[in-house]
């Protein structure tokens, strides 16, 4: 199983760069991703999990697995 962490500083502006390069991992993580509630955000071959900042600018987590790794949210 492959883990990344990443510091993204923009997940959207960055998306197209974070899928290139962790693409072939299991496990992508990243902090302040920037997302607000209403912004879309998939990963093909993914399932992405995020926690947006609402009160504040900025901050953010994401959590995305490969599908075929069986998970769900707590």
């Amino acid at each position: 199983m492959h883990f990344c962490h990443a510091n993204a500083a923009s997940a959207k502006k960055y998306k197209d760069e974070i899928f290139n390069r962790f693409g072939k991992m299991d496990i992508i993580s990243i902090n302040e991703t920037n997302l607000h509630e209403k912004t879309q955000f998939q990963l093909p071959g993914f399932n992405v999990f995020r926690f947006d900042r609402s009160q504040k600018k900025g901050g953010g987590v994401l959590l995305a697995i490969r599908k075929e790794i069986s998970c769900y949210e707590v």
